[in-house]
């Protein structure tokens, strides 16, 4: 989902190598900004394919209208769609870590694509949980618990910065106003 946003446009992969081995699956979601359309492709092994277009048949139904036509649109305009979609994320990325650098508490993970940052919060001396329900309730900011994603990015909550920048400027100023007050 995130390879059109890598640096380069593309993540390394093995299938043109093991083409009997490896799926591909990704979307227009992040690389086209367009989420929750819901327009998407799988690539691999045709015996895969076959049961996988039969679960999606009896499942979907279809994507409405304007959605295929916009998946066609998004398609023929891909190289220019995804750069400027990558030197969004890359200079909305690179605000947010400069913003947040230096804050007590606070370690940044630096995505190499994307549009999310993981934050280790545990030198706060709260969980990501915690973290999250307390920046809410006294900030109105509003993260995601890393735990939300498996056992390591417990301790990690995970912000969005695929946004505009004046609301990122406004977040950044409360997230270190909160932290402030936890690690002195």
């Amino acid at each position: 989902m995130y390879a059109g946003l890598a640096p380069s446009g593309r993540v390394p992969s093995l299938a043109a190598e093991m083409p009997e081995q490896v799926v591909t699956i990704n979307s227009l979601s992040k690389s086209h900004a367009m989420p929750g359309w819901r327009a998407g492709w799988l690539v691999g092994p045709r015996q895969l394919l076959i049961h996988a277009e039969a679960m999606a048949q009896c499942m979907l139904f279809g994507l409405p209208g304007f959605v295929q036509e916009a998946a066609v649109t998004a398609l023929s305009v891909s190289d220019a769609a995804e750069s400027r979609i990558r030197e969004y994320c890359a200079v909305r990325r690179d605000f947010l870590l400069a913003a947040l650098e230096g804050l007590r508490g606070l370690r940044c993970l630096v995505p190499d694509a994307g549009m999310f940052l993981l934050i280790d919060v545990r030198g706060t001396g709260l969980s990501g949980y915690d973290f999250m329900c307390e920046l809410y309730r006294r900030e109105r900011v509003s993260v995601l618990d890393g735990g939300a994603f498996g056992k390591e990015t417990s301790g990690f909550v995970r912000v969005c910065f695929a946004t505009d920048e004046a609301i990122l400027r406004q977040a950044t100023g409360r997230i270190r106003r909160f932290v402030e007050t936890l690690v002195r």
